[in-house]
């Protein structure tokens, strides 16, 4: 998961808590005899909560601030300490999204409460969370159940998209009127604002709603303070992306190529992946094999980047989402995007008939283990490498079992047929026209197949 704080607001976090825990929002009754006490005790409770924060001790934190919900439910300060036990259960190591949803329900409702714009975004993170757990598990479901699985992933995005939008007019309405000056810097106010669109818009792009990103973003695109923001390029990432799931290529060339040279943690490599297939799409083929190349080069060096980073135990004890990112980095596979750049430059190379090029790269991208739609296209494609290098025995194996398998039939048999053709050796007498006659039989099936595609009632 993305740091919530990646730029400046890297240091909101802590100064947002402290400052939840001190604002009270209408005078309450609390349950002690002498409200004095009970006020000293609330108060005691605040601190060690926030003394457990700082010291990155979590669990203890949300505990305190459970205890005084608990122990003073009418208090002033009781919906203060209930954003602030969701804030620990979304930020610690060990988070729990159902817990800190259930712990911003009763106040969610709660229009006059200071910190609004705080309590939305914190119940837009916990969504995400849970949409992306769904979302890996549906990775891992079988063929039944991986379809219910996404939609209710797609259900918990576009819940994190709602709340994040309400995040954002928040502190937007919170920060007052905006002034453009080239030597004033940009509020916080106005940053959280620009951060939660862009957290609204990745979520929208998770669920598959581009149009609506493209229509939650754009004005931003557009602001003059746009440029003085962390969130800059962030905000154009997700606009390109959408423009380019729109298949609206001008636009997503303009927006994704403004990040250049794709420094940016996160997000970098991804833009190269989206610019590399645009220009694949393009026949624009020595482009896109510069940005798939340097991709996989970029993953290398960032995950030599994440052990060295990892080697100082307590360089992340103020970001730990950051931590989580890079032992994620270290421990799991390259994201699927990294993997598919062997699969186009496989692409790029058969097109280009460098077939021995084409046929090492299948060759590593099946070892990533694909997904099943892509696993019997690139076996295809592998037999077609090798049967353009003279790999013949090699690429019948790989298409005997494709031969009847739609859609890939009429191809495989048609490559099987050259296949046979290519591999048989005129020397051999009977066993020479035994080849061609399967070939023959092969190219024969081809043809049907490619008649009923063309009239299917034929």
């Amino acid at each position: 998961m993305r740091s919530r704080d990646p730029g400046c607001c890297a240091k909101l976090s802590l100064s947002l808590l402290v400052g939840l825990s001190l604002v009270p929002l209408a005078p309450g009754r609390v349950q002690a005899a002498d409200p004095k006490e009970a006020a000293q005790q609330i108060a005691q409770l605040q601190t060690a909560g926030r003394q457990a924060y700082k010291d990155h001790n979590y669990q203890a934190a949300a505990d305190r601030y459970r205890e005084l919900i608990q122990r003073f439910p009418d208090a002033a300060e009781v919906p203060a300490a209930r954003l602030n036990v969701a804030r620990m259960l979304l930020e610690g190591p060990q988070k729990n999204p159902d817990a800190a949803i259930e712990a911003l329900k009763p106040i969610l409702d709660q229009q006059e409460f200071p910190q609004r714009a705080e309590l939305l975004y914190e119940a837009g993170l916990a969504h995400r969370e849970l949409g992306e757990r769904l979302f890996t598990k549906a990775q891992h479901d079988s063929a039944a159940d991986a379809p219910k699985t996404r939609a209710a992933a797609k259900e918990q995005f576009e819940l994190a998209a709602t709340h994040f939008s309400g995040a954002a007019n928040a502190f937007a309405s919170r920060g007052g009127p905006i002034k453009v000056s080239e030597t004033e810097s940009i509020s916080v106010d106005f940053e959280w604002a620009l951060r939660a669109k862009c957290d609204q818009a990745e979520m929208l792009n998770r669920a598959e709603d581009f149009s609506a990103t493209l229509a939650a973003i754009e004005r931003f695109l557009d602001h003059p303070l746009l440029a003085k923001s962390h969130y800059q390029h962030l905000a154009l990432y997700q606009h390109g992306q959408a423009a380019f799931a729109l298949k609206d290529y001008p636009t997503a060339c303009r927006d994704l190529g403004k990040l250049a040279p794709f420094a940016d943690r996160g997000i970098g490599l991804h833009t190269q992946y989206l610019l590399a297939r645009m220009h694949q799409e393009m026949d624009e083929l020595p482009e896109a094999a510069r940005h798939y190349e340097a991709i996989l080069t970029g993953y290398e060096a960032e995950k030599k980047m994440a052990q060295d980073a990892l080697r100082d135990g307590n360089a992340f004890r103020d970001n730990p989402d950051e931590r989580l990112r890079l032992e994620a980095i270290q421990r799991d596979p390259p994201p699927e995007f990294v993997r598919r750049c062997e699969l186009q430059l496989g692409e790029i190379a058969l097109a280009d008939h460098r077939y021995a090029d084409a046929a090492g790269r299948f060759q590593n991208f099946l070892k990533t283990n694909p997904p099943g739609e892509l696993l019997a296209q690139t076996q295809l494609q592998l037999a077609m490498a090798q049967t353009g290098a003279k790999q013949f025995a090699d690429a019948l194996r790989l298409l005997q079992p494709l031969r009847d398998r739609e859609p890939l039939a009429e191809a495989a048999r048609t490559w099987s047929a050259r296949a046979f053709v290519g591999g048989a050796d005129p020397t051999k007498g009977p066993a020479y026209d035994q080849e061609l006659n399967k070939a023959a039989e092969d190219f024969r099936h081809a043809i049907e197949l490619a008649g009923k595609a063309k009239d299917p009632a034929a």
